[in-house]
């Protein structure tokens, strides 16, 4: 764990400057990044990825609003509309060598598309943030930084089962998943956590965060996170509610993200899967 702390600081580092440069938007969305790398550490080590070039950074994930629809009554005696076709399932790789070569630029353009313009994310990296000054960051305090992702691995319910453990670990309460349904009447497994300095863990920003999970139905564990962060100081009873109903507004466009059907897979859960070579299984036993 102290590693993937380590990996942390390395990607986002608050800084020591002082005021009024402290509060920058430079040095706030670095605060930013710093909390949602942390986050992804604690998380992604509760199911580790075996593929080397997929590390907490590096994983990305991506969002959309296409999938089955539910259909509904048009009223007494009326005929239910028609229900679209379910979208084909494509198998999940089994080996390093199937994964696609532009997965990360297909991710990426799936979170853009689920998070919507309010949102910039990178074309090759499925990992961005909240535009200051947009509708969508209207709730979100002053002074906080919102920084998001999406993430995919090739697992199963033991995999889903594990990343949705509960934890607290130096500083940060991750809590368990909570099931909750998008429009579109799938479900999803929604975990929140916090962080703030104490006084054996002392650092730089605390903040807020929200995790989406789907367990695709070839097997595709996806997970969308989004990070409020801010620094320590600025940390406040009231900026922590309501960058919670900020995150929580949130939940839909992280879970039609994760519940993409194009999603791409970047890696295999070493923790809830066997290889023989080069060919990974990750049927659950």
């Amino acid at each position: 764990m102290n590693n993937d702390y380590d990996l942390i600081e390395r990607l986002r580092t608050a800084g020591t400057a002082t005021p009024p440069s402290r509060h920058t938007p430079d040095v706030v969305l670095a605060a930013g990044r710093k909390a949602h790398s942390r986050r992804s550490a604690l998380r992604v080590s509760g199911a580790a990825l075996s593929l080397a070039a997929v590390v907490v950074a590096g994983m990305q994930l991506t969002p959309s609003n296409s999938g089955p629809q539910l259909v509904t009554a048009a009223g007494d005696g009326a005929s239910a509309p028609a229900a679209k076709p379910a979208p084909a399932v494509k198998p999940a790789p089994v080996s390093t060598s199937e994964f696609a070569p532009d997965a990360d630029a297909t991710n990426a353009a799936i979170l853009q598309k689920a998070m919507g313009k309010d949102f910039a994310i990178a074309e090759d990296q499925a990992h961005g943030r909240v535009l200051p000054g947009t509708k969508s960051a209207a709730g979100l305090p002053g002074g906080y930084a919102g920084v998001v992702s999406l993430n995919t691995s090739v697992s199963n319910e033991a995999g889903l089962a594990a990343m949705c453990k509960p934890m607290v670990e130096k500083g940060a309460t991750i809590d368990g998943c909570i099931t909750r349904s998008l429009p579109d009447g799938r479900e999803i497994q929604v975990s929140f956590s916090r962080w703030a300095p104490t006084a054996a863990h002392p650092q730089d920003t605390a903040g807020e965060s929200v995790r989406v999970y789907f367990l695709q139905p070839n097997g595709l564990l996806t997970w969308a996170d989004l990070t409020a962060s801010t620094l320590a100081d600025e940390n406040t009873a009231a900026s922590r509610a309501a960058v919670k109903t900020w995150l929580d507004s949130m939940v839909d466009r992280l879970g039609a993200a994760a519940a993409n059907p194009g999603v791409e897979a970047q890696g295999f859960d070493g923790d809830h899967c066997t290889v023989t070579g080069d060919v990974w299984d990750c049927s659950t036993t």
